[in-house]
């Protein structure tokens, strides 16, 4: 594979289309997108899928890199809706939990008043 450089900075910008020169991609590809002159760039042939540029001796050579790391699977339709339902059960667990508070707080409540009103009446 033929890629083009900026000279400068080494970064990559283009390959050529199978039907055209390297320089007919500068004009028409490199230059209207990255700006500059042709003289600005370069191209090398590299053998590898992944790789980057650096400079030995004067010469810009193409160095193997690792792949990078795949991404995360997407958790499927499934793991969502179970991972929703675990969430919703944790809510409803949460509210039983206020629910029996308020229960147990209006029965206090409740005793509180008629042991008040067993008073009041035999006072």
């Amino acid at each position: 594979m033929i890629v083009i450089f900026n000279k400068t900075n080494l970064q990559i910008v283009g390959t050529p289309a199978n039907n055209e020169t390297v320089e007919q991609a500068i004009e028409k590809d490199v230059i209207p997108n990255f700006g500059g002159k042709a003289n600005e760039y370069d191209f090398i042939e590299v053998h590898y899928e992944y790789f980057k540029l650096e400079v030995m001796e004067g010469t810009v050579i193409a160095v193997e890199i690792e792949p990078p790391p795949l991404p995360e699977p997407k958790p499927s339709e499934l793991d969502l809706l179970r991972q929703e339902n675990q969430m919703l059960q944790a809510s409803v667990m949460e509210l039983s939990t206020i629910v029996a508070t308020q229960e147990a707080s209006q029965k206090i409540l409740e005793q509180s008043v008629l042991e008040l009103s067993t008073l009041l009446t035999t006072t």
